[in-house]
């Protein structure tokens, strides 16, 4: 979603309004200063706008979200955390909910555009650099782009983000766990994560895929927790959970291997969920399913990921 670029030009604006200049000249002012690159001494002077009688008007509202949104991009070079941003975007709002006749709806659609994606854009980099502490704004960024994308249009599709975004999330989730198995709590977010990705597309091969690997991957290190001093009662109970944990794992693979039944992670993990669950006829199929697309070269066979 970078690729987003939104471009928004004053001139065209300043030029389609100077007919209403006597009744907002500060704002006109305002947009000329900005116009020729003084974000800072258009901030100035709309603000003084706004505290007269001009913030009746809905341009001089959005020229103030405008002047935000420039110097947001261009000053702040779109920091993370920028004030600018949100005064800007609350501009933007309150042109939108005064402009009664919708004369500059298109021009604040624009805005909400770029700064909707620019909060889908820091949502995404909190997530490449996880730390859970950082969850709960993620979160907040992220509704704020669908709150400012469905403010611009009503009818936004949010299908394949919705998909994208808990992806990543349990992504963050699973990256965190593989660096500590101990900390249990980090798979189930990111299994739950998965699972809310499949209420979206159950035939997701990433959601299904991982969500199988999360869960076996439970039972092999339970599996390893056995020595030569665990009692038989425990033994018992490791030995049920890991079977429990197989099953589980087992449709979630089967799902991908539908959506993608000659990729060679997939034939493998099934190789080896049925081994682990003493069905050794159906582990030996996919094992012969495996070298026969190999043999007839639809899978290399190196072991290399495809």
């Amino acid at each position: 979603m970078k690729g987003f670029q939104i471009i928004l030009s004053l001139v065209i604006l300043v030029t389609a309004f100077t007919a209403s200049a006597q009744d907002i000249p500060l704002t006109n002012k305002a947009a000329s200063l900005c116009q020729s690159g003084d974000l800072i001494g258009a901030r100035e002077v709309s603000d003084q706008a706004l505290a007269g009688e001009e913030a009746a008007h809905p341009y001089a509202w959005y020229v103030k979200g405008y002047i935000h949104k420039e110097i947001y991009k261009l000053i702040e070079k779109q920091s993370l955390h920028s004030s600018n941003r949100v005064d800007a975007v609350n501009a933007i709002k309150k042109s939108l909910s005064i402009d009664t006749d919708g004369v500059y709806r298109e021009f604040n659609s624009k805005a909400l555009d770029f700064l909707g994606v620019s909060y889908y854009n820091d949502a995404l980099l909190l997530i490449e650099s996880f730390d859970a502490d950082d969850n709960e704004l993620i979160f907040s960024y992220y509704d704020t782009f669908k709150e400012l994308m469905v403010l611009s249009d009503p009818f936004y599709d949010f299908t394949q983000f919705d998909l994208d975004f808990n992806k990543a999330i349990a992504g963050s989730y699973e990256k965190l766990f593989y660096a500590d198995v101990q900390q249990k709590e980090l798979v189930q977010q990111a299994i739950h994560y998965y699972g809310l990705a499949l209420q979206i597309n159950p035939k997701d091969y990433t959601s299904n895929f991982n969500t199988a690997i999360d869960l076996y991957n439970q039972g092999v290190y339970k599996v390893r927790l056995i020595d030569y001093d665990t009692e038989i009662v425990e033994l018992l109970m490791i030995q049920d959970e890991c079977i429990k944990l197989f099953k589980q794992a087992l449709p979630f693979m089967l799902k991908a291997h539908e959506q993608t039944p000659e990729r060679r992670e997939t034939l493998v993990a099934l190789m080896a969920i049925y081994r682990a669950l003493n069905d050794y006829e159906r582990s030996e199929y996919f094992q012969e399913t495996l070298a026969n697309l190999i043999k007839s070269g639809k899978i290399s066979p190196s072991p290399k990921m495809n």
